[in-house]
């Protein structure tokens, strides 16, 4: 978690911070970033990178979670646009996505959590009560009654937002390690649809 004197920072200057720390991130693994590098970047001394991060990886990780909670927020409404359903929002998602610019902001974020840092999307908070009872996962919970989706706990519906957001990010890794057109990446994702929906066994 990033010290008090970043959190205390204007919500511009942290927005200007967490791009330029992005752009350095997005592309290449954590252990490859020098601190050098990053103070370069931001126009800063060393001296002050340390009043605003403990160390590189708490630089990352501050990046990592904005970058996660855009993703999950884009998701989310997709599919609200598209009337709350459930498996055509992630359609319009990934379709969106596949149109991206390459240098924009969101892309740079996928590319960032799906190739270059992919543990930062796999990494889960603690399942508590605070968790649980968040906004966000709030919205979740309606989504799925919405849908008539239906677990017997909220632990488990949780855990069922990380597996739909891990097939998002892992259809997404395909698509840019495997160079899809986005046809291709639809096709892929059509089939995990028909899995997650019917299921693989016949009747």
């Amino acid at each position: 978690m990033p010290k008090t004197t970043f959190l205390n920072l204007s919500k511009e200057k942290a927005e200007k911070v967490t791009h330029i720390l992005l752009d350095i991130f997005y592309d290449q693994n954590v252990s490859q970033v020098t601190v050098s590098e990053i103070v370069e970047a931001l126009g800063m001394s060393r001296g002050a990178f340390y009043k605003y991060f403990h160390d590189i990886s708490d630089a990352y990780y501050t990046v990592a979670k904005k970058c996660a909670f855009q993703v999950h927020r884009s998701i989310m409404q997709c599919i609200q646009e598209n009337e709350y359903d459930f498996m055509l929002g992630l359609e319009k998602y990934l379709a969106w996505c596949a149109d991206l610019d390459p240098s924009s902001y969101e892309w740079k974020s996928i590319q960032m959590l799906s190739l270059s840092n992919a543990d930062a999307y796999a990494k889960r908070p603690s399942v508590n009560e605070d968790i649980l009872n968040s906004e966000m996962i709030k919205d979740w919970f309606a989504l799925l009654q919405k849908n008539d989706i239906l677990f017997k706990t909220k632990e488990e519906a949780l855990y069922f937002l990380y597996f739909i957001e891990h097939l998002v990010i892992t259809s997404l890794q395909d698509f840019i390690v495997n160079n899809w057109s986005k046809d291709e990446l639809m096709k892929d994702f059509s089939y995990k649809k028909h899995w997650v929906i019917h299921g693989i066994k016949n009747k």
